[in-house]
């Protein structure tokens, strides 16, 4: 007994999966973070003694990024960030500095909005001890 191969259910399944492959390059084009870490720990501070954190990236896209917003989660959390653009290749970072008025736990975010079609969310937490 002969299998028939139906030609028009072939050429269907061809063509999805060859327009699939290039939504994928499509969305994978531009640059793109690669982060190693998007949350760190203080563990105890004191109140009133600023602490830091940096944060890096390395861009993983196929053309420059750049950051061009950070945006914080209070007036107690501030960034500096990488200014100039990243190439492809290499690395970035956002230095986080928190300084707490408050004693008790807490968790501050920072949005990181830059060229790359998202917005990475760092995150920095711990507790504040008088």
């Amino acid at each position: 007994m002969k299998k028939t191969i139906f030609l028009p259910s072939l050429l269907v399944a061809l063509l999805v999966m060859v327009s699939s492959f290039t939504l994928r390059g499509d969305m994978d084009a531009g640059p793109a973070f690669a982060w190693k870490y998007i949350q760190h720990d203080f563990g105890e501070i004191i109140q009133g003694e600023p602490v830091y954190h940096k944060f890096t990236f390395q861009n993983d896209g196929d053309d420059v990024l750049y950051i061009t917003k950070i945006k914080t989660s209070c007036g107690c959390t501030a960034a500096e960030y990488s200014t100039d653009g990243v190439a492809p290749g290499e690395e970035g970072f956002v230095n986080v500095r928190y300084n707490a008025s408050k004693t008790g736990a807490f968790r501050k975010t920072v949005n990181v909005e830059a060229n790359t079609g998202n917005i990475p969310i760092l995150t920095v937490m711990g507790s504040v001890t008088p």
